[in-house]
């Protein structure tokens, strides 16, 4: 069972889901973090079983047939494409569906409208209420020198230090690039490293593939980095709550 789900209230708005769609879509949305893949006419397909869903979701249904309806709804809404392959349903991110991931603040700065992880900005920007907008505000000047090569030895250091594995990645994904572009618009070096502890210092990872390529991290840098600076190592639950 998923500990948290992230739900960009905007662009579930704006596209007509009601909040079981929206919870079961910000699922999808993370397929391509750890989830199996195949490659049709070009596009990436994920496995995004129904059992794995219902399993994942309780809070959704707790059964499968419903569970593809509300499949079939999202692909209605143009936000993903369905392929079924040995029996086997295999999920695509529409172009559409990528915007889920927007940067807050992109097109108005202090707006209601811009979600965050920790909900939106106070009017006023109070120094007691720091979020994504604040930071880029202060924070564009010096990224220009923090290279890919740079993040990719920032992230082999960090992995070998905190989980004590190496780190075997020679060049971003396209879809990793983008989001790291992202990411050096709004934090510094310092800070993206900081949100790297935020992650590798979870006590539970759900997936091994959250921590061994960088795609996961790069989608959710504000997260870990709001992880880290309030030292919320729980998000994904705890080890003595397991034991």
């Amino acid at each position: 069972m998923r500990y948290n789900s992230y739900i960009n209230n905007v662009k579930a708005t704006e596209w007509g889901l009601n909040i079981q769609l929206a919870y079961l879509f910000s699922w999808f949305y993370e397929l391509p973090s750890w989830a199996e893949s195949v490659i049709i006419e070009n596009e990436s397909y994920y496995f995004a079983s129904k059992n794995k869903a219902v399993k994942e979701l309780p809070l959704l249904t707790d059964k499968p047939d419903t569970m593809y309806r509300y499949y079939k709804k999202l692909e209605s809404l143009n936000l993903v494409n369905i392929k079924k392959i040995e029996g086997k349903d295999y999920v695509n991110l529409t172009s559409k569906s990528k915007e889920w991931n927007s940067i807050p603040g992109s097109q108005s700065d202090n707006s209601e409208n811009n979600p965050t992880v920790l909900g939106n900005e106070s009017e006023n920007n109070s120094d007691l209420n720091p979020t994504y907008n604040i930071i880029n505000k202060h924070n564009t000047i010096n990224n220009n020198l923090y290279s890919e090569k740079d993040f990719l030895e920032d992230w082999g250091k960090c992995r070998k230090a905190y989980l004590k594995l190496p780190t075997h990645i020679a060049k971003l994904e396209i879809f990793e690039a983008l989001n790291f572009k992202k990411a050096t618009n709004i934090f510094t070096r310092e800070q993206i490293q900081s949100a790297m502890k935020g992650l590798f210092l979870q006590e539970i990872i759900s997936f091994s593939s959250m921590t061994t390529k960088p795609n996961h991290f790069l989608e959710r840098v504000e997260q870990y980095y709001m992880a880290y600076e309030s030292k919320d190592f729980k998000q994904y639950g705890s080890k003595k709550a397991q034991e």
